[in-house]
């Protein structure tokens, strides 16, 4: 497992505490607005896509990050974007 500094949590444990009640708001929330009928789909349904996206959204910019570090690649250094 990753080293982690004081005081940050792992992405997963959040996740797991988090992410029910997260998705019943979410829920709740496309609802209350009918964002799923353009697509037909369950709230519940675009609720739980939506929250299962976002942790792998999060670790693909913690990866970015990580490779925009100075010396993250001893060949190449810091990328510039």
């Amino acid at each position: 497992m990753n080293k982690m500094n004081d005081g940050q949590k792992s992405r997963l444990e959040f996740d797991e505490k988090n992410c029910s009640g997260f998705s019943v708001e979410l829920e709740l929330l496309i609802n209350k607005y009918s964002q799923e009928n353009m697509s037909n789909t369950r709230d519940y349904m675009l609720a739980q896509y939506v929250s299962q996206c976002l942790p792998v959204l999060n670790n693909a910019i913690i990866s970015i990050n990580k490779m925009n570090e100075p010396n993250s690649h001893p060949r190449w250094g810091r990328r510039e974007i």
